[in-house]
């Protein structure tokens, strides 16, 4: 039952993450309807919340950038354009360092500012670029295409440089833009023995994307056109909404107050158990007349979606069968908006063909004290598009709305002083996160690795690296473990190196910050970087052979880095007189035993996998077969 109850409160959990992080509005108080050539400019707004660079003042150190290793790339505290912190990028020779972030996608056809704080020397030259690592020629060799900021020769004080670029609809050969991948460059000239500083790094697009599309009905598109005379073949229910009327250009009808409004889209782009077949878009162009709170009830029109034939349990679901998709309404500034939500294509949707039909919901606040409530409503639209489409715009959603905003480490212990630039060496309690920013305290610190483990077992344990300046290791390996008494040993053949692979998630409900790179599974062993600044934890596994003298086992994991530094750390492991029975190693994946890789994409396959475990599985979809 507790595994049960547990399974309801994520599940609750997941629904209300959706809700929040898959819908983005506009305020269309500066632009045409669905005019594309109106879109809103973002750059009279506060430019940081649509800033795509993530750590763009180095506030969070060197989260999110990756050094070449040329020179020295190092955090000041002291000499900031903006903040508390900015990055320095210092050598002795003649060479050009380079500090990257990884972009991912930006938008064909879209504009951008890319806006960066300089400080260097006279005679430096200090560049940022953009950089198309896949874009190609006209003979489709894949030769990367550059944008410069170029400030100049420096002069000792912070200059503001910006350049604005338009990203090309396609490259040279031919090949559409969208899925290429793109990055930040920090360029530190240091030809004469100087520094260059950086900060507020910033990428700012002139609009937010997708654009807003406007009613259409096609092949791929249905809308409602409440300005419109007809309907087409989208039925709702014309007594919840006023007569038709015109502002500016803008015919509309308004729903009534604390009026309820079901609107039937017919089903397309869908399969016969009325799922998505591709990536769908819902697009809402409306007024905003209605105040966020009163008191201390939230206070918005409610925009839901049909998921299920008759009632269900979850107490997410507003009526039984409906599931609230996204909000209208809350300044109550009389501006003219619209508001997107993405569904993805996956067996858990939020957007789902019952009878034949998409159905929307629309519920007015239903308090006493509301009934001059009107909601102007344009047109409700729904289409299709692409996967592509779908993960270029998650991927911006997320950086715009601050997604991948750092969490602050809770641990007020003030780190380790670093003697070893290089490399060092900590552990901590094997269930105690390590992510990328962590950094040892100096209890962390050791050279000797101990734990406990009883004959047949499987024990798991692991460590970290930390380097200030960055390093590369090159290998690791255990020597055998011998008895303090006798000769007997535990063969290093019985111990397995892994890389402890992070992936991007978050740890707390979205919009609050608690964004980390945690670690996702385990892999074998491959040479591995550390980037400056940065921690890389290592996970070993022992397993310990059933008929083994019990007693304190000895030995050591050496520790190589490309530069030949060698590191050697005592291990230790105690073997209790204690013989466990057969069991899988994998027989509890959550908690104790980390995936070796990616199980399987297939969910039955997963579900399969928790059932072994003596998980009781819920079903969030009881009429899908799993």
């Amino acid at each position: 039952m507790r595994f049960t109850r547990a399974i309801y409160r994520i599940q609750i959990l997941l629904l209300s993450l959706i809700f929040f992080v898959s819908t983005i509005e506009i305020d269309l108080s500066s632009a045409a309807s669905y005019d594309n050539s109106n879109e809103i400019n973002l750059e009279t707004s506060a430019t940081q919340k649509f800033n795509i660079v993530l750590n763009p003042g180095f506030e969070n150190d060197l989260s999110f950038w990756q050094s070449a290793n040329i020179g020295t790339a190092s955090i000041e505290n002291s000499s900031s354009y903006d903040g508390s912190k900015c990055i320095k990028l210092s050598g002795t020779t003649a060479k050009m360092n380079v500090v990257t972030q990884n972009l991912e996608v930006l938008i064909p056809g879209q504009e951008y500012t890319l806006k960066a704080a300089i400080k260097t020397a006279p005679g430096n030259i200090s560049k940022v670029s953009l950089h198309d690592k896949y874009w190609k020629n006209s003979s489709e060799i894949m030769v990367g295409k550059t944008y410069f900021i170029d400030c100049g020769p420096g002069d000792d004080n912070w200059q503001w440089c910006e350049e604005k670029l338009k990203i090309p609809l396609v490259d040279d050969s031919g090949e559409s833009t969208l899925k290429h991948l793109w990055e930040v460059n920090l360029y530190g000239d240091y030809s004469e023995g100087e520094a260059t500083y950086y900060d507020n790094i910033e990428i700012v697009p002139k609009n937010i994307f997708y654009p807003q599309f406007g009613p259409e009905n096609s092949q791929y598109a249905k809308s409602l056109d409440l300005g419109a005379n007809e309907a087409r073949d989208i039925r709702y229910s014309t007594l919840s909404f006023t007569e038709i009327k015109n502002e500016n250009g803008i015919s509309y009808r308004s729903v009534k107050p604390r009026s309820t409004c079901d609107v039937e889209f017919p089903a397309f782009n869908t399969d016969d158990t009325g799922l998505l077949e591709s990536p769908m878009l819902l697009e809402i162009c409306y007024k905003d007349t209605i105040s966020g709170f009163t008191t201390d009830k939230p206070h918005r029109a409610i925009c839901s979606s049909r998921l299920y034939e008759g009632e269900r349990v979850l107490q997410s679901i507003r009526d039984g069968s409906f599931c609230p998709i996204l909000a209208l309404g809350g300044k109550n500034d009389d501006q003219w908006k619209y508001v997107q939500r993405l569904f993805p294509k996956n067996r858990f949707p939020l957007l789902r063909s019952i009878d034949n039909k998409f159905t929307i919901k629309i519920e007015m606040p239903n308090e006493s004290n509301e009934d001059s409530i009107l909601l102007p409503i344009d047109y409700i639209s729904l289409r299709a598009i692409t996967e592509e489409e779908y993960q270029v715009y998650k991927e911006y959603q997320r950086r715009l709305q601050g997604f991948y905003e750092v969490l602050p480490d809770v641990n007020t212990d003030k780190p380790a002083s670093v003697t070893n630039p290089e490399l060092v060496v900590y552990s901590k309690d094997t269930m105690a996160p390590i992510y990328k920013e962590t950094k040892p305290l100096s209890v962390d610190i050791t050279d000797k690795i101990s734990t406990i483990a009883a004959n047949g077992e499987v024990e798991s344990l692991s460590f970290a690296f930390y380097s200030k300046n960055g390093a590369e290791i090159s290998s690791i390996n255990v020597t055998d473990l011998y008895n303090d008494y006798d000769d007997e040993k535990i063969s290093s053949e019985n111990i397995t190196i892994y890389n402890v692979i992070r992936d991007k998630k978050r740890i707390y409900p979205y919009p609050s910050k608690g964004f980390r790179e945690i670690g996702d599974r385990l892999e074998k062993f491959t040479p591995t970087k550390v980037q400056p600044d940065t921690s890389e934890q290592v996970w070993l596994k022992c397993k310990v052979p059933s008929q083994l003298t019990p007693g304190i086992y000895h030995g050591f994991i050496e520790i190589c880095t490309a530069t030949n530094l060698r590191k050697d750390i005592e291990l230790e492991l105690m073997v209790f007189p204690v013989k466990l029975t057969d069991q899988s190693e994998t027989l509890n994946p959550v908690y104790f035993n980390p995936y070796l890789e990616k199980y399987s994409k297939i969910f039955s396959d997963l579900i399969e996998l928790y059932r072994e475990s003596g998980l009781d599985i819920i079903y969030p979809l009881t009429d899908i077969a799993v």
